[in-house]
């Protein structure tokens, strides 16, 4: 496997840094001092660490959420879907890139990881991204031929 020589390279091209928008930003912003307010220092629960944890997550992974839809093609008018959606990335950015001509479905068994996805959504104004429970190793009830693309990012490490 060939070493990324330069911490601001992902898959062997260059990635600019802060690459998100400016409402990105302030809504991950948002989200960090929201979920950071009152808060223990330690987490007992997986959702808490997420809660805790999401808005800076969001920002440290936005360049590779970002390459992964240049690498699938994901375009305005597209339909997507992302398997093991979680807390929403990379639907939300696909979403925004699909404009409302598109439209993108993301799928997780954790309803808890939907409603933290669901939240972010509504905060970026996304209206074009349904989320639903659903286990994508089985997708029942969704129509074959029907996406233009295919997203998974973390979600193969969790899959038997």
């Amino acid at each position: 496997m060939k070493a990324i020589k330069n911490e601001k390279e992902i898959f062997g091209r260059p990635v600019e840094m802060g690459r998100e928008t400016r409402a990105q930003r302030e809504i991950g912003r948002k989200i960090a001092e929201d979920s950071n307010r009152d808060k223990p220092a330690t987490c007992s629960t997986a959702e808490e660490v997420w809660r805790r944890y999401d808005g800076m997550e969001a920002r440290l992974t936005a360049p590779l959420s970002e390459r992964m839809l240049d690498l699938a093609g994901i375009e305005a008018g597209m339909r997507v879907l992302d398997l093991s959606t979680g807390r929403g990335d990379p639907a939300i950015c696909a979403a925004h890139r699909v404009r409302r001509s598109g439209s993108v479905l993301g799928v997780d068994l954790s309803e808890r990881m939907l409603q933290m996805a669901r939240e972010r959504a509504t905060c970026e104004g996304i209206s074009n991204l349904d989320l639903r429970t659903m286990n994508v190793e089985l997708l029942d009830g969704l129509p074959n031929g029907y996406f233009h693309a295919s997203l998974m990012r973390w979600g193969l490490m969790y899959l038997d």
